[in-house]
């Protein structure tokens, strides 16, 4: 039996069943609302386990009822849970008591959020006809981490290309295929 400790996420799904996708601004009536566990993280040491593995998991959730409500589903599993904090407070405050100077949270199709000693504030995301986003936060990290200089000078510039690319990830197909050359993200208008 393998041994595996996963580094990672821990995040409660919320699935809404609807008649039809919702137009901008409009109100619908749910016909289910369906909670579950997930995140790729507890989703990678769930299926570790479930396949014969002793598994770890560390990571953080919230001090509410729903981080309580993961824990508790990852006990279930028989996973050792002894990695995970339980955060109170925002997050980038534990994680600047931790030492991190320098955090940033993607939003999806808002954006990415910032927040450093200094300042904070959300960089907004290319409006775009997304058709796959299985790798626009992979290939925000990428493409942030290849221009984003040691001293963070560029922090925000460094996410707005981070977010150029995967604005032009989310418009093709598959994962690797659609992450965009730097020929690509400098051909576009947006940024020149």
């Amino acid at each position: 039996m393998n041994t595996v400790t996963v580094i990672g996420s821990i995040n409660m799904d919320t699935t809404l069943r609807l008649t039809k996708m919702p137009k901008p601004g409009e109100t619908m009536h749910a016909h289910e609302i369906f909670h579950a566990g997930g995140g790729k993280g507890a989703n990678q040491a769930v299926a570790a386990k479930r396949s014969g593995a002793r598994t770890s998991f560390i990571g953080g959730v919230g001090t509410d009822s729903e981080g309580q409500q993961l824990l508790d589903l990852l006990t279930k599993e028989n996973i050792d849970t002894s990695g995970i904090a339980e955060i109170e407070g925002a997050a980038t405050e534990k994680m600047h008591e931790l030492g991190i100077g320098t955090v940033i949270i993607t939003l999806g199709s808002t954006g990415a959020f910032y927040h450093t000693e200094k300042e904070q504030g959300i960089v907004p995301a290319f409006k775009v006809d997304a058709i796959d986003t299985t790798a626009a936060g992979d290939t925000f990290i990428g493409a942030l981490s290849s221009t984003l200089q040691p001293d963070l000078g560029n922090l925000k510039e460094a996410i707005l290309y981070g977010n150029l690319a995967s604005s032009i990830a989310v418009q093709s197909y598959g994962a690797q295929p659609s992450i965009p050359y730097r020929e690509a993200l400098e051909q576009s208008a947006v940024i020149n």
